[in-house]
């Protein structure tokens, strides 16, 4: 639909997209940066319940894959010939990210996506979570950082972090 001309734009990843516009094809006009780690794995109680050991072996094999992706040698010049990259630009990709397939994720990531959540309208305002009862304690653990204690919940000290 961009090569049509049917869509004004789109959101990407940064580097991916960046062939095509070295090459003029699409202009790149700004970043936004998600308020969420860039994968994250959801699931209702049903399907948890109903293939819970199916779930247990791919997190597995996927924790796997990521300790592949962050030791291999010569990994960015893998990923430039496979997504036709300038080398340059993989190595830069490949040193800016981190690809772990943790077993905890932080309070205040769960409540940056819930408010992002809510500022789009996909969960009203008025509906409560409990941090808690979002997770499966047989997946993931639930971290209390710095960020999501009380005495820095506030705006003006968050800036400064």
């Amino acid at each position: 639909s961009v090569n049509d001309g049917s869509t004004a734009a789109f959101l990407w990843e940064t580097f991916t997209t960046k062939p095509f516009h070295d090459s003029g094809e699409i202009r790149r006009i700004g970043d936004i940066v998600t308020p969420w780690p860039c994968f994250m794995m959801a699931s209702t109680s049903k399907v948890l319940d109903e293939k819970r050991d199916a779930i247990k072996a791919m997190l597995k094999s996927l924790r796997a894959a990521c300790e592949i992706f962050r030791t291999e040698e010569g990994m960015s010049d893998k990923i430039a010939q496979r997504y036709q990259l300038q080398p340059e630009d993989a190595k830069q990709w490949y040193e800016l990210v981190s690809i772990f397939a943790n077993e905890s994720i932080s309070e205040s990531a769960l409540e940056r996506i819930i408010q992002a959540l809510k500022d789009a309208k996909i969960i009203k305002n008025e509906i409560e979570f409990s941090l808690t009862d979002m997770i499966d304690k047989q997946f993931v653990s639930l971290i209390t950082d710095i960020k999501s204690m009380k005495l820095y919940n506030r705006p003006e000290l968050l800036a400064f972090m």
